[in-house]
């Protein structure tokens, strides 16, 4: 048998630019056998075999296991064609997932990294985009209590599993228009993204310049600075043109002992 077509186990690992550990690996688990084994027990393989190394690099690289490959190989090429289609299918959904948790993760950063910077209890101003987001009603709560927020906030976690949205979590709370020009504390809805079911109602948040502050408290001291932020609407003459939307910022960076969390106050003024 002429030999010069066939590489010893060292010089056809080098080619794969794997190690030979990982080529005996492979033989042991009846996925890439040496071409021969010669009497002196130098194993051989073909310059060929390459492409069935790189095969299996692949899938492995795609989140198959080595028991998966060994059945993929097995099978025939139509079949295999339909398994790589399906892991096509599968990797797909994964790169939506994960696409969907660099955005959560993204939103986060930017409620903290305003959260850490910008100056509590003081009027600014903020251009938004229009967005739609989904309502989930709690009734008419108010936030007089940790244990009302809370309550809303499991509920609302809740109805996000139940349709199907289990990484966003709430973006925040809603009060009602005309609540808030009576300077009226209460929380009707809460609002998340990506809830996928028609039957959860939606709502429009207008393109716009918004009004915001943001305050650092406890409960009791939001109900104050929720106050303190209409009459300095009003003390500018500006007129409230949507419900007003209570961001929930990044709290994990809170001491939960305190009672307190951050809230970023935001209405559609004209101005």
């Amino acid at each position: 048998m002429h030999t010069k077509k066939y590489l010893k186990i060292h010089e056809f690992a080098a080619l794969c630019h794997t190690s030979k550990d990982t080529l005996l690996h492979y033989e042991k688990k009846d996925l890439l056998k040496p071409a021969f084994v010669a009497e002196n027990g130098y194993r051989h393989y073909a310059v060929e075999q390459f492409f069935r190394y790189d095969l299996i690099t692949v899938l492995k690289d795609t989140g198959s296991t080595l028991e998966d490959i060994k059945t993929y190989l097995e099978n025939s090429p139509d079949n295999m064609v339909q398994i790589i289609r399906d892991r096509i299918t599968l990797l797909q959904k994964e790169q939506e997932n994960l696409s969907r948790k660099i955005a959560m993760l993204t939103t986060l950063t930017g409620l903290t990294e305003q959260a850490l910077h910008e100056n509590y209890d003081t009027l600014f101003f903020e251009k938004l985009p229009k967005e739609t987001v989904r309502l989930l009603p709690i009734g008419a709560v108010t936030m007089d209590s940790p244990k009302n927020l809370a309550a809303c906030y499991s509920e609302c976690l809740l109805e996000c599993l139940i349709h199907g949205n289990n990484i966003d979590p709430p973006l925040g709370m809603i009060v009602g228009k005309q609540n808030a020009a009576q300077k009226n504390f209460t929380v009707q809805y809460l609002f998340t993204r990506n809830l996928e079911r028609s039957a959860v109602k939606s709502k429009i948040l207008g393109q716009g310049t918004y009004a915001c502050l943001l305050h650092k408290g406890t409960v009791q001291s939001h109900e104050n600075a929720f106050i303190n932020f209409i009459e300095q609407i009003e003390k500018n003459s500006f007129v409230l043109k949507s419900d007003v939307l209570l961001f929930n910022q990044m709290n994990y960076l809170i001491d939960e002992h305190k009672n307190e969390f951050i809230l970023k106050y935001a209405v559609k003024i004209d101005k």
